[in-house]
């Protein structure tokens, strides 16, 4: 292996890794992290050329628009660049594709591990070595190239990652046979084939990936760190205006050979879609996108009891209707799943439904949902605060003792002799190469002399010395292969001896655990918290059952949907919990997602004037709703045109669904033309007395419109002073539609910013930037700071406007970062 010093860190840090580690099992993971490191890197270089060509290909983007709403598995990365490496042709890598590019170290694994799974399949789960020599013994290697070897590469990867039903034949699978045995043999063929190529990859050297730490918009200057070799190296450099457009902060870039910016290096992250096409890919894929989704919704449905109620199939007909999937192809659907499950009754179609409708199903279940939440939460404020500070403070005195026992482990000698000697073993086996390839290059310079003698007498002299050097290098080999093999013994004795002494640590930790673990649990601190986590199970299980797909069967990519809640306590104890729901991979994160509110009270709808509502929302309630993180959504959509956008789906999405909405409660936020004043009345209240409201959805209004559910108070879940079951089941039900509906405008909306550019890329550079120039217009303002305000005569602020849309600040921005300036300002003035 050639010198790493200007190879990627990326790179360098999991070779390392491989060098280290000796057991077969480690080696075999380090194997596995250098491999998908050496992938992930060579793909980012390419989706980083394929932005700045300007190129843009459907096969391409159609993957951007699926993955821009989800993490991708790994083998995803390994279609990108079969794509990639068809797509451009003068990528710095393209000659590593060309066709008749092979490898003799990867051919030789490809042959080694296609023996070794058809061993495996036949039944073996052993003694791999001796059942192999013969086969291979006949067969000599192919010829080979980069895309084989990842081919091989991954299943290797997902045989480690999920050994079960791997082996076998289709009819008879069982789990394959990891262990030193196995890894043993095909460790070495990995481990060669990894090495050829990235020293073949010696373009790598001549393109830096940079990670960006400080951009200076005003001197036109950067700071970065070259991530290379070892150690990390500081660089700046002048950048020209389009630089400073294309720069992010901590993000990673690549230089060319004349430190210049090349790409931009999407390590590990796949490109978003490009806005000239992303219309076109949406109303084409979204349809196929949402089919199996629909499917699962629909067998959902139909499992328990093989029917499909009212409200059942007005939440369907929503959810395909977003996706424009038709009436029809919804009943196609649902006669699929009909058929699958062996349902007799039939389905029929739009205009005349079949008898697997029906008006209203039983809705008794198992509830998760427990009403004696919202009974807690209204006695929180009646807890005396010093008992939880008092618990708080004796939880956090077992910790830091549990955290000084751990450091302890990280500080104890025998860690330092365990390092030391393990260096040591590092030098001896450099040692032993070192001076075996000195002797090898001596043999050869004899043999070169032998071959180029003319008298036999010299020949002979010649031959005797190079004999004589083989010996020697069997007896030096010999003499290191005891010394290691005595330093690799001396080392598995200082493991088992620090194994001894950390388990003697660990049960120091076990006793504190064991003793917080009885006593904690009937703490009010811990009541308290496990209150947050027991709604964030339920919170959880609405999400999966409602929104995200086949998480039970997806074994890499993450949840498309997930949440994230209040803090259980800040300095004392929460009284309202909050969850945002959200597609944690989409454009738009969490700037605009479903709010789920058990609360004490709801004191966050600003104008109530209805009585029935304001009288529930000042009880303990629950409540689900589209909302809006204000803060974030209001740096990245300036101009409204989200905002405008979100609330003309809430409202689309309202007309569309009014009698379902009326049948399970739905409220509206509203302006009463009497007084215009805002108001939230019940929507069956506001459609019958419509003539004396107003919805405002437009950008500048000062009055809110939205959607809420029914705010759901103790009372409705008793039945003569009992906890009724039934509508605890109730209740679950209409929160299954609502969470349903609100997240079908939460996904149209994120495909409408798709479409129009917005997207996590252009964000986060405009986040990026426009923090940036916040700073730099911050110094500036801080020059007419004087006396406790912020004072400019007419023509300092025409400057400093024209200044600030010198350096890339729209008005907006201006206003923004001048309202925040005298904000801060006046906050830290106190």
């Amino acid at each position: 292996m050639k010198s790493l010093e200007k190879y990627p860190s990326k790179l360098v840090t999991p070779l390392n890794s491989v060098g280290d580690n000796s057991a077969p099992s480690e080696k075999h993971k380090s194997l596995l992290d250098l491999g998908e490191s050496f992938l992930t890197y060579l793909v980012g270089i390419m989706f980083g050329e394929y932005k700045r060509s300007g190129i843009i290909s459907d096969p391409l983007e159609t993957e951007f628009y699926k993955y821009s709403s989800r993490k991708p598995s790994f083998g995803v990365f390994l279609s990108f660049m079969r794509v990639l490496s068809k797509e451009l042709k003068d990528t710095i890598l393209a000659e590593k594709f060309v066709k008749g590019k092979k490898y003799a170290a990867v051919s030789d694994f490809f042959l080694q591990f296609n023996v070794l799974k058809k061993i495996v399949n036949d039944g073996a789960d052993n003694d791999f070595l001796n059942i192999s020599g013969p086969i291979l013994k006949g067969r000599t290697p192919g010829s080979n190239g980069l895309m084989d070897f990842f081919d091989t590469f991954i299943m290797i990867r997902n045989i480690y990652a999920h050994p079960d039903e791997k082996a076998g034949s289709k009819e008879k699978k069982r789990k394959w046979p990891l262990g030193d045995e196995y890894y043993n043999f095909i460790n070495p063929s990995m481990n060669a084939a990894l090495m050829e190529l990235i020293n073949d990859f010696d373009v790598l050297e001549s393109y830096k990936p940079i990670l960006v730490k400080l951009v200076d918009d005003k001197n036109k200057k950067a700071s970065f760190l070259v991530e290379q070799g070892e150690k990390d190296k500081e660089l700046e450099l002048d950048l020209n205006k389009e630089d400073l457009n294309f720069v992010n902060t901590d993000l990673r870039y690549l230089l060319d050979k004349n430190n210049k910016l090349f790409v931009k290096l999407y390590y590990h992250e796949i490109p978003q879609l490009n806005p000239e096409i992303a219309k076109k890919i949406i109303d084409r894929e979204k349809a196929k996108a949402m089919e199996p989704h629909l499917l699962e919704m629909i067998l959902g449905k139909l499992k328990d009891d093989g029917k499909i109620d009212e409200l059942e199939f007005l939440v369907l007909r929503d959810t395909a209707k977003t996706a424009t999937v038709s009436d029809e192809k919804l009943f196609q659907l649902i006669e699929k799943v009909k058929n699958k499950l062996g349902i007799k009754e039939s389905v029929g179609s739009p205009q005349n439904k079949g008898d697997i409708f029906i008006n209203e199903k039983n809705t008794k279940s198992a509830p998760t949902f427990n009403p004696w939440w919202l009974n807690y939460l209204a006695m929180v404020k009646n807890i005396d605060k010093t008992i939880p500070k008092a618990e708080k403070q004796q939880a956090e005195k077992a910790k830091s003792s549990i955290d000084k026992l751990k450091k302890s482990k990280v500080a104890l000698p025998i860690n330092k002799r365990l390092a030391s000697a393990k260096i040591k073993l590092k030098e001896k086996r450099s040692q032993k190469t070192a001076q075996i390839k000195k002797i090898n290059e001596r043999i050869s310079a004899k043999r070169e002399m032998r071959k180029n003698a003319s008298k036999p007498e010299k020949k002979a002299s010649l031959l005797d010395d190079i004999n004589a050097l083989k010996e020697t290098i069997d007896l030096k080999r010999l003499d290191f292969d005891n010394q290691i093999e005595e330093m690799i013994v001396k080392i598995e004795e200082i493991e088992i001896e620090r194994q001894q002494k950390y388990q003697a640590v660990d049960d120091k930790i076990e006793l504190i655990n064991a003793k917080e673990s009885k006593v904690g649990q009937y703490r009010q601190w811990s009541i308290h918290k496990n209150l947050w986590s027991d709604i964030s199970t339920f919170t959880n299980h609405l999400i999966d059952t409602n929104l995200n797909s086949n998480v039970e069967n997806d074994e890499e990519s993450s949840k498309e949907w997930k949440m994230t809640p209040n803090s259980w306590q800040i300095g004392e104890l929460a009284y309202t919990y909050w969850a945002k729901i959200y597609p944690s991979e989409a454009p738009l994160t969490h700037a605009f997602h479903i709010g789920f509110a058990v609360c004490r009270s709801f004191k966050w709808l600003r104008n109530v004037q209805y009585e029935k509502v304001k009288e529930r929302i000042n009880q303990p309630c629950v409540l689900m709703w589209p909302a809006i993180d204000d803060k974030f959504a209001a740096k990245i959509d300036q101009n409204g045109s989200l905002l405008i956008e979100y609330k003309r789906l809430v409202l689309k999405m309202m007309e569309e669904n009014l009698e379902l909405l009326k049948k399970i409660g739905a409220h509206v936020q509203c302006v009463r033309r009497e007084n215009d004043k805002g108001d939230t009345v019940p929507i069956d209240y506001y459609l019958t007395n419509k003539e004396d409201f107003e919805i405002m959805t437009h950008y500048d209004t000062n009055q809110e419109f939205n959607l809420l559910s029914n705010f759901w108070i103790m009372d409705d879940f008793m039945d003569n002073e009992l906890i009724s079951y039934e509508n605890i089941a109730l209740l679950e039900k209409n929160l299954s539609i609502y969470i349903t509906l609100f997240g079908n405008v939460i996904k149209q909306l994120n495909e409408y910013a798709l479409a129009q550019g917005i997207n996590k890329e252009s964000i986060n550079l405009k986040l990026d930037q426009v923090n940036r120039l916040g700073k730099t217009m911050y110094k500036e303002f801080e020059k007419f700071y004087t006396g406790g305000k912020l004072k400019l005569n007419p023509d300092q602020e025409e400057n400093l406007v024209k200044f600030a849309k010198e350096i890339g600040l729209n008005q907006n921005n201006y206003q923004y970062f001048k309202s925040q300036y005298i904000f801060s300002k006046n906050y830290s003035d106190g």
